[in-house]
């Protein structure tokens, strides 16, 4: 899954893993790479002790309450928004930074 934020131009790059993620910038240049799910609120640990983590189902443009949510937390960077299976929070554009904001 690919999406491209169109405020900033950056294009993020979603692998087929379902857990990873990567900025590239207008000139092609990888600016972070991270795995978001690891930082998901909700995890699973299934009886023979492996952890189950959600995987990224979607990406988009964030919305007006999510914007105003994030600016009321004191932060001012800009967010995509993303989902992880059941659960979805937004990415910070220029860290990669996951935030949760909720679930299903």
């Amino acid at each position: 899954m690919v999406y491209k934020d169109e405020r900033s131009g950056i294009l993020f790059y979603f692998e087929r893993d379902g857990q990873h993620v990567s900025a590239i910038d207008q000139g092609g240049a990888v600016l972070w790479h991270v795995n978001p799910t690891e930082h998901a609120a909700r995890k699973v640990t299934e009886r023979d002790g492996n952890v189950w983590r959600p995987y990224i189902t979607y990406a988009g443009p964030t919305s007006d309450r999510d914007l105003l949510w994030s600016r009321f937390e004191g932060k001012s960077a800009e967010f995509i928004a993303i989902g992880l299976g059941r659960e979805f929070g937004l990415l910070d554009v220029n860290t990669g930074e996951y935030h949760f904001r909720g679930s299903d």
